[in-house]
């Protein structure tokens, strides 16, 4: 009897491979798949879609991710207008600033251009009211060194009068014109040590000449045994300059150059070579 090989087992193609149960997932179904080995192509397409399929799927955490980076976008949005919103401000506060600096820049230059202005007409004005005081004063002199009440009940002007005739020796009867004459100054004033100058007013310009010519050269004008000290009545801004002009008149005297003073204070020389000799002296 011929031994037949056994007969291979039909087995039926539909249930070779098992489709997903209800409980199981397509993902799953095509894991499984996967593991077992080589598969038809086929197979592999529907593994291969399977895949796409859990790659495009979003989780839960990822749609919440999403959610953060968005709240996290409009914050900077927001951020980012407000301090855009300052940078304007303050470019416009700077912006103000400048203009304000350049107002203030422009009013200072303008100050200083009036101030200056102003200092030379000060300066002119002061020259004009030392000139009208300096030619108001030029027919006036004064003397320093008489005690307080010597003239005792006596006018000044007479007093003055005689005190002039008596020291030039002039003739009998004969005495210098004389319009006004009066003490300077407060007479109780407890700081003062020293009497008080008297003014006299001579308006003949040749004798106030020769009382200053004789007072400079000899003692002559004396009261009682104390010398008495004559000069022209100038103002004091003019003596201010006088004395700041001081070394300037010594180095004419020197040069023996001719000089005199305006009624304003200042000095003139009769020409300007006088000035260029001066100059050349001193330097």
């Amino acid at each position: 009897m011929q031994n037949r090989p056994p007969e291979k087992k039909k087995t039926d193609p539909l249930k070779v491979r098992s489709g997903p149960t209800s409980s199981q997932s397509i993902k799953d179904h095509f894991k499984a798949d996967i593991n077992r080995g080589p598969q038809t192509q086929r197979e592999l397409k529907m593994a291969a879609a399977a895949k796409a399929a859990e790659n495009d799927a979003t989780p839960a955490e990822d749609s919440s991710i999403l959610q953060y980076l968005k709240a996290m976008e409009t914050s900077l949005t927001d951020r980012i207008t407000t301090l855009t919103s300052h940078v304007e401000e303050i470019k416009l506060s700077v912006s103000q600033a400048i203009v304000k600096a350049d107002t203030a820049l422009e009013n200072s230059t303008t100050n200083q251009a009036n101030l200056k202005l102003l200092g030379e007409h000060l300066l002119v004005t002061n020259d004009r009211l030392t000139s009208v005081e300096t030619e108001q004063k030029a027919s006036n002199l004064k003397f320093r060194g008489f005690p307080e009440e010597t003239e005792g009940s006596e006018d000044l002007i007479s007093f003055i009068a005689s005190f002039i005739a008596k020291a030039l020796q002039l003739e009998k009867g004969i005495y210098p014109v004389i319009t006004n004459a009066a003490r300077l100054g407060a007479k109780n004033n407890a700081k003062r040590t020293f009497p008080r100058d008297i003014v006299a007013t001579i308006p003949d310009a040749r004798v106030r000449r020769r009382i200053l010519q004789e007072a400079q050269k000899t003692k002559i004008f004396v009261y009682n045994d104390q010398p008495i000290d004559v000069f022209p009545d100038i103002p004091r801004e003019a003596l201010l300059i006088r004395r700041k002009l001081k070394t300037t008149t010594k180095q004419l005297q020197d040069l023996h150059q001719k000089y005199r003073w305006l009624p304003s204070g200042k000095l003139r020389t009769p020409n300007i070579s006088t000035l260029e000799t001066l100059y050349k002296a001193l330097f």
